[in-house]
């Protein structure tokens, strides 16, 4: 009735087991939400670089159709021939960024393959007709429902493995509290006779004794007493630490995502302002009021704006991926 009562060696042993497999849980959460988040990454970069193939390819095409316009007129006399010699060095410009948009894109489709695995163990690969799918992103305050940073981030993986460290410890410093205690051994026997086949309990014969022994020194068990409650004491600084830099971790995550869909919106005006330029030039250029040199210049403008949406559009749904890891709730978003 004195050590050993309220915890014991096995007790103890028993509650460590179920804490760890806690944290082996918690480990294999976080593991799939880092290598979610990593594919995330691949599939928004292969949607980008797919998109810019798409880019090149109309910037191609509208340069080859331009190089056989301008190589008609010189052949009648109504352009310069040096402006058929400037059409085709675009034509070949453009040809150049195709060949390089396609190889951008077959990488970028071969490290997402690297995530894309059957049962079994059996690596798939995507066939060359399959394109990135687009989905609508999710506006400010629909996000905003969704974050609800106090219950999510008490289930996080991180914060989840860190609260099991600090119980584990709470557990070694009950078993260690339990060893400074003194033993009491309380025993209490029935007297029994065998009457030929019966056995029956006699009345008033039992014995009773109490044993009771403490050690005078107790040095190591109290020195592991204290050095496990110091060790509680930087377990919770670290909880609270862990809990801040989840929190910044969130923080920066949604100011990304928001910053960024706020520059698509800035980005898609200026996209459609580049394409009016480019319009009004090459209006110009058909009727000799402007020259190859200006529309190659506002084409130019007009890709790079392009590219730049492509790229802002990627980061805004990695962003979105962002937020869910560092809420810790990728693996099931997703």
């Amino acid at each position: 009735i004195g050590k050993g009562l309220l915890m014991d060696e096995r007790r103890a042993t028993l509650r460590q087991g179920r804490l760890y497999n806690e944290t082996t849980k918690a480990e294999q959460v976080k593991m799939l939400n880092d290598l979610l988040l990593d594919a995330g990454k691949a599939y928004w970069n292969w949607f980008r670089a797919y998109n810019n193939v798409l880019v090149f390819e109309d910037a191609y095409t509208l340069a080859e159709q331009r190089y056989q316009a301008v190589k008609l007129g010189a052949n009648l006399g109504e352009r310069p021939a040096i402006d058929t010699l400037e059409a085709g060095i675009q034509r070949q410009t453009r040809q150049v960024q195709v060949s390089q948009a396609f190889l951008d894109m077959k990488n970028a489709r071969a490290l997402l393959e690297i995530f894309l695995w059957q049962e079994g163990n059996i690596p798939l690969e995507l066939e060359e007709d399959v394109i990135p799918r687009f989905e609508k992103p999710l506006l400010l305050e629909e996000f905003g429902t969704i974050v609800e940073m106090d219950s999510l981030l008490s289930n996080h993986p991180e914060f989840a493995q860190a609260e099991i460290k600090l119980q584990s410890l709470e557990v070694d410093r009950k078993y260690q509290s339990e060893m400074l205690k003194p033993e009491l051994n309380l025993k209490y026997n029935f007297l029994s006779s065998n009457a030929g086949a019966e056995s029956q309990v006699l009345l008033n014969n039992y014995t009773f004794g109490l044993q009771f022994s403490m050690p005078l020194f107790l040095r190591k068990e109290r020195g592991d007493l204290k050095m496990t409650k110091v060790k509680i004491e930087q377990s919770e600084r670290g909880l609270d630490q862990k809990r801040a830099q989840l929190n910044y971790k969130v923080d920066v995550a949604l100011n990304e995502w928001q910053t960024i869909s706020e520059q698509i919106v800035i980005q898609q005006r200026t996209v459609s302002d580049y394409n009016g330029l480019l319009n009004g030039e090459r209006s110009l250029f058909e009727n000799g009021e402007s020259s190859l040199f200006m529309v190659n210049s506002r084409e130019m403008s007009y890709i790079q704006s392009q590219l730049k949406l492509n790229e802002l559009i990627s980061k805004r749904f990695q962003a979105e991926i962002k937020v869910n890891h560092a809420l810790g709730i990728l693996n099931t978003v997703l």
